[in-house]
């Protein structure tokens, strides 16, 4: 004979206290748990190969399949998560602007829950062509960009671009943002301007012999622009 009552209370118990873990473990979120971590970890190392996981427990599957399988975002490295930049742009039909001001974004795309959908009365794809354009004209824009030079090497840049051609070789060498070491010389050299254009110009060329500096290559226009990838795009009709 079974003893039901007592069968009873104890499984009463072991689900009192499978409650009690469960309370305990239900928010721990994935970037909490130590074993999936460290999976990912392996998982990155083998990024670009095909990979198969086994597992023994149906539910630990599931969990992983939740996490690894819809979720792409454990992928990315930091140095990936450094790369990627997100474009917030508005394009105004009336006046042909485009405002990249996110706050100003969020502003205008905001609305209402329950407002209903309206079909768009024109071709968003040729405004996103546009967007895109624009884009990659100020990443082309940023990329050819003069670096910011500190003082003084920015004042002896304006005046070397002053006398020419005869300065060249100076002119190639200040235009590079130099180590803040051969600044403190630099100002120091720059202070006695009480010295004659010739005599200057040979002290300059005299610091640039005892300063080497490592070339810096110049940036390319690439032939093909860096991938953009649309998120979402909503149009508003007012």
């Amino acid at each position: 004979d079974y003893e039901v009552d007592k069968i009873r209370s104890c499984v009463k118990k072991d689900i009192e206290v499978l409650k009690g873990i469960y309370k305990k473990v239900e928010s721990i979120e994935p970037r909490q748990d130590a074993k999936l971590q460290a999976l990912i970890g392996e998982l990155k190392k083998l990024k670009g190969r095909k990979v198969i996981i086994f597992g023994y427990f149906k539910d630990t599957m599931r969990y992983l399949y939740r996490y690894l399988g819809r979720n792409k975002e454990w992928l990315l490295t930091e140095a990936d998560r450094a790369e990627r930049k997100d474009n917030w742009c508005y394009y105004d039909l009336n006046s042909n602007k485009i405002s990249e001001n996110k706050l100003e974004v969020i502003r205008l795309i905001k609305c209402k829950k329950e407002e209903p959908r309206v079909e768009l009365d024109f071709d968003p794809y040729e405004i996103i062509n546009r967007i895109k354009e624009h884009i990659l004209s100020r990443l082309r824009t940023a990329t050819l960009k003069p670096p910011k030079l500190k003082s003084p090497q920015n004042q002896i840049v304006n005046w070397l671009q002053v006398l020419g051609s005869k300065v060249s070789d100076l002119l190639e060498y200040f235009s590079i943002p130099l180590p803040d070491i051969y600044l403190r010389d630099l100002r120091k050299l720059w202070s006695n301007r009480v010295l004659s254009e010739e005599a200057l110009i040979t002290r300059l060329r005299d610091f640039k012999d005892n300063h080497p500096i490592t070339p810096v290559e110049k940036p390319t226009i690439a032939t093909e622009g860096p991938e953009l990838k649309i998120v979402s795009y909503i149009g508003l009709i007012s």
